[in-house]
């Protein structure tokens, strides 16, 4: 029998659904708390947000990398890992609007 650290090659380098859900819906939930001071200030979070989902995108597509990561952790990791992405572009961008419309 294999020890599991020798089976795991790809799932243990990617980043966990917990950490992924972690960072994107705080960045996010942190961009509405910053709408509440001015309606901008939502959008600061969205830099953050945008490199961490470049990085995790750019696995997922990877020619070599995306189908092992698919093998490996399934494809509802890819699909959680976007929805993540977008809860964490969506709420700042839904409390900007929000924030402005109530100011105007």
């Amino acid at each position: 029998m294999m020890p599991l650290e020798l089976l795991a090659e790809i799932a243990d380098k990617e980043p966990s659904l917990t950490k992924l859900w972690l960072i994107l819906a705080g960045l996010g939930m942190a961009g509405v708390l910053l709408s509440r001071f001015r309606w901008w200030a939502a959008l600061l979070v969205l830099p953050g947000v945008a490199i961490f989902a470049l990085a995790i995108v750019g696995e997922v597509t990877d020619p070599h990398v995306g189908p092992a990561i698919r093998q490996e952790l399934g494809l509802s990791y890819v699909l959680q890992a976007i929805v993540a992405i977008a809860t964490g572009v969506l709420l700042p961008l839904i409390a900007a609007a929000h924030a402005k419309r109530r100011v105007a």
